[in-house]
């Protein structure tokens, strides 16, 4: 039958038990087991930076955040329009920088583009109301999703692409 594995954390040492379905049966795993299995966990929760969410969790937020922001215009499966919405589906076009993608989605973009081999003309809306975790969170789905197998996005980058941006000049016309 199937076994589960359980880790309990002890006063100096994690206890690994292996249990099976039929009641009344529970053995300790060996030593060795017991020690490979406390420097796995050890070793993932080390490779884990502080602070940082699980990878998981910000992708189903940023795969939220594209459904109700994203989707209306580059589709729920990411292949755009063609002619008047680029593809974010193994789309060339999120190789760029990770700052400049930030301030597209803060900032918007308009005026021609080639993504994947095609030509766009078109305006994306400013999503400077989004949060910069939302919108590392997005970045990091899309880029990781549909196609795409590129590295997350940072909290930080995205903050620093909005500090960056360019602000209003005082008393000019808005």
């Amino acid at each position: 039958g199937a076994r589960r594995h359980l880790i309990t954390p002890g006063s100096s040492r994690a206890r690994v038990t292996t249990s099976s379905p039929e009641p009344g049966r529970c053995t300790d795993a060996p030593a060795a087991t017991r020690s490979a299995v406390w420097w796995l966990l050890v070793a993932a929760l080390a490779a884990q930076p502080e602070g940082q969410e699980p990878l998981a969790v910000r992708m189903a937020r940023g795969e939220a955040t594209y459904r109700g922001v994203c989707a209306a215009c580059h589709q729920r499966t990411g292949e755009g329009l063609q002619g008047v919405f680029p593809p974010l589906a193994a789309s060339d076009y999120l190789r760029r920088p990770e700052s400049e993608l930030a301030t597209v989605v803060l900032a918007g973009l308009s005026g021609p583009i080639t993504v994947s081999g095609r030509p766009y003309n078109g305006v994306m809306p400013a999503f400077a109301n989004l949060t910069d975790h939302e919108i590392a969170d997005v970045l990091t789905y899309v880029r990781a999703s549909m196609g795409n197998r590129l590295p997350p996005v940072s909290t930080e980058v995205v903050a620093t692409a909005r500090r960056d941006m360019p602000r209003p000049v005082e008393g000019a016309h808005p």
